[in-house]
């Protein structure tokens, strides 16, 4: 039965080098101030443990997203009048969010600063570029790292995109690339969705004598979109030109 093990690994192992995988930093530019002062984060920063104001919003995840939104406005901006009118104007599909007050607002952020005192004084005072430059010089390191491996990588905002079977060496060079620039770490986590399973394995090997369930993951086959198909049709056009360009001046 091991060998069945080592099948389902090399099976697994297959179907994730195939697919992409995110893994992205968890509350990257709050982590950043709070690790600037000393003070570690809770794994959940943006949960403030009840409802304000209750009679307006009504559930955990949305005021969840709602203090999300405004914590980043206000890293972004100068003073609090642009944090709450930026968070107005972020979804203007969202009749809720756009009807927020600044009382209401200002709530919600003294909550945040009440859980989180460390934040008291540094909010609303444009730390957005300087923070920018701190997150730029952590993904050039992670970016450098594969792309002198020739592994391909994309950096979007504050998550990288890589091949599955890659996960843990990126998670490796998060951790490394951060420490390097701030002295300290930030937990990431994968934003793909995945299939989860499990197999009940036994064998003669140590640990393994009785049977033990054995939980493993692969990624959600993404199907492209028309317009993806389209892109990628094009950019092997121009490469195809590319290369013919390239061939012709070498003779």
């Amino acid at each position: 039965m091991a060998t069945w093990g080592k099948v389902l690994s090399w099976l697994v192992a297959r179907e994730r080098q195939r697919r992409p995988l995110e893994v992205e930093f968890k509350a990257f530019h709050p982590n950043l101030l709070s690790n600037e002062i000393g003070v570690k984060l809770p794994n959940d920063p943006y949960d403030l443990g009840e409802l304000i104001p209750p009679e307006t919003i009504t559930t955990v995840p949305k005021q969840r997203e709602y203090v999300k939104l405004l914590v980043l406005m206000a890293i972004n901006a100068d003073n609090d009048k642009k944090a709450y009118q930026a968070f107005r104007d972020s979804d203007r599909k969202d009749k809720l969010g756009q009807s927020l007050t600044d009382k209401q607002l200002s709530l919600l952020l003294k909550k945040f600063i009440n859980k989180h005192p460390q934040f008291d004084g540094l909010l609303n005072t444009g730390q957005a570029l300087r923070l920018m430059n701190i997150d730029s010089q952590i993904a050039n390191l992670v970016i450098d790292h594969f792309t002198n491996k020739g592994i391909p990588i994309l950096c979007i905002h504050d998550s990288f995109i890589i091949q599955y079977d890659k996960e843990p060496e990126l998670r490796r060079i998060l951790d490394q690339s951060t420490h390097q620039i701030t002295a300290s770490r930030i937990s990431h986590d994968i934003k793909n969705k995945q299939n989860n399973y499990s197999l009940k394995v036994h064998g003669n090997i140590k640990n393994y004598e009785n049977p033990i369930d054995l939980p493993f993951n692969t990624p959600i086959r993404i199907k492209p979109t028309k317009q993806y198909e389209i892109r990628k049709s094009k950019f092997y056009k121009w490469l195809e030109i590319e290369t013919g360009k390239s061939g012709s001046k070498k003779r």
